[in-house]
């Protein structure tokens, strides 16, 4: 033992100057002057071992605030040792509470540093106050902790902690860095609470828990060694790691070791990097990184393909991409330009924000390339798809980790590259523009000349062509004012006004003189202007035959003009509360016109298959079976006189099913009741609606609920600090995004949380609540909420005013400034020749392909409807490379158009015009294209050059029923109960609501397509007969497939809707089977026909042996029996008994009473 009194430690240490055991150790950190001219080294008061080469540290005083040159300690008087930096300021004392009675300090041989009394008692020694390391004798009581450096040579506190808390548990922890709280337990003893008591490292090696009693708990570490031989310490090391390290005192007593510090045998934990996986925290390694653990047993920590280190002397302070995230103003314009990276055996096992399942790997992938907040995917053998955001968390990779991660990069060299680099290439292109430019003078004189030439020229060129006759995005026929003017007359005969302008009664100077009513919108502020973008984009694109159909608009100049079909009767008002009183059948056939619910056109409605109704003993009340509004259900006064004090319209009850869905949704992953990056809001009048935060606005403002976008650039991770003041915080009391944490600080005063918000890149909103606990989160944010119950206040991070994304920007645009002005002086005549003679060339031949390139009328007479021609068609199908399908008057191609969200077609290419053909053609364009229901495909457009006739169809992406029905696997019960709902409804509207009755004539899984949703979709009208609104059956030669005709087209008998009902029906039991209608290969024979299979099952009382395979549908049994009973009341031979498709929807739904179908008949043998 070293003994020194208070005045000769004072002596020595105030001179800096190193004594055996005590010193101020140089760590390698420096510090340079502004002008990097000066180097100024900081010290730490620490303890080592002297006697080897390394001077490993055991103990510190100072790890978190390092001292420079000049610095003293000190035993004062008092009996305080004190450590003072070069200006005098107290930097760490101890004992803390006065030394009073200290006589001296000295170094133990334990290592253990103590300051004492005279009579030897210790008043303070650095066994009781350690830092990361343990040595022999030395104990840890409870409430001490080690905490773990942040580097190997950076001393500071770091990311971990071994504690032994007060109800007696030795835990490891990870901390909330910087802050030193608790974070997620990756290791403990697992002791009774209570029990533990102390940690004792004895003299042999061993370290274990003991209770009050001496009691032995929990042995940490049970390797013996000797102390005579080796030194011995037990460490928490930077990477969260407790080892064990020895070193042989000699050369002689080393015997198979090297001299140097080696591990025992026993880790804590053995693994690191599966132990950590906390909800908040970057874990075992940084954000965006994952942890490795090597042959060493040592963990490292790596960066994703795309990913490189913030810090490459640091690499726990995670990854950064190294390219420029996917746009999400325009993702789907920049799909092509990432690519999937694969990783297997890798997970970041949190940060989700949506999950599928039972979706395939190449599924997978497209998703995450189609979604613009995707940055990792991770699929496994279960086909569950996690798609997950940036900053990544608990990132592992190894044997055991189940799943594949997909990373999503940018490919080839389309990095993100720096701002100089792209400063560089814009100087580049510059500097060579000046080498190919011109004289000022002369560049100006030819370029005004050229301008004026052209401008004059391409006004009379405009003048001779008509304008761009189709709204964008909208199939509906643009006039001009002009047009309208005259089609009115000068808008001469009235023929009523509105609250935003006056209907005029008009003619269109077509063939045929169609009557119009033309809408003159004469208030363009506020509503009106809304009125007018509501009208043309919704109405447009309904079509039923109880709406006044949209024909066409104007939107020219201050012009604002809807137009419509003229309504030759007038309005039911005239007509109700005129001189005479209608007819009775008339008042009660308007009633039934009223569309109060159209089966799929409403669109937001949900239809469940179960009876729902809604009723009072005391009013008279009525409930559409299974039309729900947002999980609303509605009712409506079945009488004037039954509605009492409520309005004549539909109204809620007092209960709602949730009463606050705002609250109620809320999983970890799912954007929630509203769309990601919005909240929900519970209205007065108990309904939600759904907003965008603070610096956030719509995706698409026509649907709220597909959520929200920031409205400007976000903070840039690779200079994060220069970009704080450019941000700035709003606040949203009483609001949360439960989910989406990546870290979370706690206590810290909302300031803090304020502040560690703006200086962290990733952040994009905190919570503060009032238990002081700062949750940081990251876009998208999910299941926002609003309202008084909500606690916490939301703190969202926007860029102020018009800051732009940084000053580098900047910077190349003033280089670019000073480059271009060396364009406009440096030239050559030479060159200004050839520039205009290149301009000439280039003109003349855009003015020739400008003609080649004129489209065609665009509209087909009659038809609003997008006429594309067959260049741009082929172009759109790589030359009709992928072929979807054959039918019989042509083959189906995948195309996508040249549109700014590059949408997927179907091109049905035609190829024999004769005949039926050309017939189908006419039929299609005409009768489908005037169709618009979500269980129809939608034509698009369509193509008439020449010989050529195409027809354009929005592209289904799950193909069609039938590959999805007759599969290898047996598709899920209930979404063959939703397709048999989605094909009712569909033929429901072709029969009774569109504007000209449908025969479809060839209903078949074939001609049923999928839709992305999975939504059965009705294609293929090529059989269709077109049937005039007072017309109820027709003639025609035989038409349809084998299997699913009606019997009477045999006897070429008059056809009327009812041949789709029976399509339907033969097609309805093969979605309850999951088998074809006429199977030869069937088990027995009766069995080879379904319809008589069905039949005989159902009068036997055996339906289960249709779906005796299916556990899904013999556990709906009742549904079964309904769809059964409903299919062979649909396959019925007598036409008379079939029901109408109105009628079978209300049965499938259960709305109406399926009673027992009769026997098949032979009805065509009674004619």
């Amino acid at each position: 033992m070293v003994r020194l009194t208070a005045t000769y430690l004072w002596a020595h240490l105030s001179l800096l100057q190193l004594i055996t055991f005590l010193g101020l150790h140089h760590p390698g950190n420096l510090l340079l002057d502004s002008n990097k001219s000066v180097m100024l080294a900081t010290y730490l008061l620490a303890i080592w071992f002297k006697k080897i080469p390394e001077r490993t540290i055991v103990w510190s005083a100072n790890r978190n605030d390092l001292v420079l040159g000049g610095s003293t300690v000190q035993l004062t008087e008092d009996g305080e040792l004190v450590l003072n930096d070069q200006s005098g300021s107290q930097i760490w004392i101890r004992p803390q509470s006065g030394g009073s009675g200290a006589a001296y300090a000295a170094m133990l041989d334990t290592g253990n540093f103590v300051v004492a009394s005279q009579a030897g008692a210790n008043l303070w020694q650095s066994f009781d106050d350690p830092t990361d390391t343990l040595l022999p004798t030395q104990n840890l009581n409870s409430g001490a902790q080690l905490i773990a450096p942040y580097l190997e040579k950076n001393y500071s506190d770091g990311r971990f902690k071994f504690i032994l808390q007060a109800d007696g548990n030795l835990i490891l922890y990870t901390t909330h860095y910087p802050l030193n709280t608790s974070n997620f337990a990756y290791w403990s003893t697992q002791s009774s609470i209570g029990s533990g008591y102390q940690v004792i490292f004895n003299q042999s090696g061993h370290m274990y828990l003991v209770a009050t009693n001496g009691t032995v708990l929990n042995p940490v570490f049970s390797d013996s060694v000797s102390m005579q031989d080796l030194y011995l310490r037990a460490t928490l090391d930077y990477d969260g790691v407790l080892r064990q390290y020895v070193y042989p005192k000699t050369a002689s007593s080393s015997r198979s070791r090297a001299m140097a510090w080696t591990t025992l045998s026993n880790s804590i934990p053995s693994n690191i990097c599966l132990r950590i996986g906390g909800q908040v925290g970057s874990g075992a390694c940084g954000f965006n990184s994952y942890c490795r653990l090597g042959d060493d047993q040592r963990p490292s920590c790596k960066c994703p393909p795309g990913y490189t280190f913030f810090d490459p002397n640091d690499e726990r302070k995670g990854c950064k991409k190294d390219f420029i995230s996917q746009d999400c103003d325009h993702p789907s314009q920049e799909i092509d330009s990432f690519e999937i990276e694969e990783m297997p055996n890798t997970n970041w096992p949190f940060n989700d924000y949506e999950m599928f399942a039972s979706e395939g790997e190449d599924w997978c992938r497209q998703a995450c390339l189609s979604d613009c907040y995707c940055d990792v995917a991770i699929y496994n053998t279960a086909g569950q798809c996690w798609m997950k955001r940036v900053p990544l968390s608990n990132g592992v990779i190894g044997p055991s980790v189940a799943g594949k991660a997909l990373i999503k990069v940018r490919k080839g060299n389309s990095t993100a590259g720096s701002s100089a680099k792209k400063c560089d290439r814009s100087n580049l292109i510059t500097t060579g523009s000046v080498l190919l430019g011109s004289s000022i003078f002369l560049i100006v004189l030819s370029l005004l000349g050229i301008y004026v030439f052209f401008s004059r020229w391409n006004r009379r060129q405009q003048k001779m062509i008509p304008q761009q006759r189709l709204m964008p995005d909208m199939n509906m026929q643009n006039f001009t004012y002009s047009e309208l003017e005259r089609a009115t007359g000068g808008f001469k005969e009235e023929l009523g006004r509105g609250a935003f302008g006056t209907v005029y009664k008009g003619v269109l100077a077509n063939e045929d003189k169609p009557l119009i009513a033309v809408k003159k919108l004469d208030k363009m502020a506020g509503e009106g202007d809304k009125e007018f973008n509501t009208e043309v984009k919704v109405i447009g694109r309904t079509n039923h035959k109880n709406l006044v159909q949209l024909v066409g608009f104007c939107n020219e100049g201050q012009h604002r003009l809807l137009v419509y079909e003229y309504m030759s009767n007038g309005s039911l008002a005239n007509f109700l509360f005129g001189d005479s009183r209608p007819n009775w059948y008339r008042r009660m056939q308007i009633a039934f016109d009223l569309p109060f619910s159209t089966y799929g056109q409403t669109y937001r409605n949900i239809s469940l298959g179960s009876s729902l109704t809604a009723g009072s003993d005391n009013l008279s009340w009525t409930s559409p079976s299974g039309d729900f509004s947002f999980g609303f259900q509605q009712v409506y006064p079945k009488t004037a006189s039954s509605s009492r004090s409520r309005a004549m319209a539909w109204t809620t009850l007092s209960n709602s099913i949730p009463s606050n869905i705002c609250m109620r949704i809320g999983g970890p992953v799912g954007s929630g009741a509203c769309g990601f990056n919005s909240y929900c809001r519970l209205g007065d009048d108990q309904r939600p609606s759904c907003k965008c935060p603070p610096g956030y606005t719509f995706f698409d403002p026509n649907d709220e609920r597909k959520g929200c976008k920031k409205n400007f650039i976000s903070q840039d991770c690779d200079h994060p600090s220069q970009e704080i003041d450019s941000f700035e915080i709003e606040e949203m009391p009483n609001t949360n995004w439960p989910f989406n944490d990546y870290e979370m600080f706690q206590p810290v005063g909302e300031d803090w949380c304020r502040q560690a918000c703006l200086s962290d890149c990733y952040c994009d909103v905190t919570i503060y609540n009032t238990a002081g606990q700062c949750w940081m989160k990251r876009a998208p944010l999910s299941n926002g909420v609003t309202g008084p119950s909500v606690a916490g206040k939301a703190l969202i991070k926007v860029r102020k005013g018009n800051s732009t994304a940084g000053s580098s920007a900047k910077k190349c645009d003033r280089s670019n400034l000073i480059t271009t002005g060396s364009v406009l002086l440096g030239s050559s005549i030479f060159l200004i020749v050839l520039s205009l003679l290149g301009i000439y060339v280039f003109f003349s031949r855009w003015n020739r392909q400008r003609k080649n390139t004129i489209p065609q009328q665009r509209l087909m007479p009659d038809m609003n409807m997008q006429n594309f021609t067959y260049s741009e068609l082929e172009r759109a199908t790589g030359g009709f490379k992928e072929e979807l399908g054959r039918g019989a008057f042509g083959t189906v191609y995948k195309g996508v158009l040249a549109e700014e969200d590059k949408p997927l077609i179907a091109v049905k290419k035609l190829d024999k015009m004769a005949g039926e053909g050309d017939k189908e053609f006419n039929t299609e364009v005409k009768v489908i294209g005037r169709t618009n229901h979500k269980n129809l495909v939608q034509l698009v457009g369509f193509c008439n050059e020449g010989e050529h006739r195409l027809l354009v169809y929005e592209y289904m992406s799950n193909g069609s029923l039938a590959n999805f029905l007759f599969g290898d696997s047996r598709p899920n019960w209930y979404r063959r109960m939703q397709i048999a709902f989605d094909i009712a409804r569909g033929l429901l509207y072709l029969h009774e609501e569109c504007s000209c009755q449908i025969i479809h004539c060839d209903i078949k899984p074939q001609n049923i397509l999928l839709d992305k949703s999975f939504r059965a979709r009705i294609s293929d009208f090529g059989l269709a007969k077109l049937l005039k609104t007072d017309q109820t059956k027709t003639t025609t030669a035989i038409r349809g497939t084998k299997g699913y005709v009606a019997l009477e087209w045999f006897k070429n008998l008059p056809v009327t809707t009812k041949v789709d009902t029976y399509s339907f029906g033969i097609l309805l039991l093969e979605l309850v089977c999951c088998r074809k209608n006429f199977e030869i290969n069937a088990l027995q024979e009766h069995q080879v026909v379904l319809a008589d299979w069905a039949c005989d099952c159902l009068k036997e009382g055996k339906l289960g042996l249709l779906v005796e395979e299916d556990e899904e549908a013999t556990e709906d049994m009742k549904t079964v029996e309904r769809f059964v009973m409903v299919a062979i009341w649909c396959i019925q031979d007598d036409p008379s008994l079939r029901p109408g498709m109105k009628k079978v929807v209300q049965m499938l739904e259960g709305a109406v009473q399926v009673s027992i179908p009769p026997d098949l008949s032979s009805f065509i043998s009674t004619i």
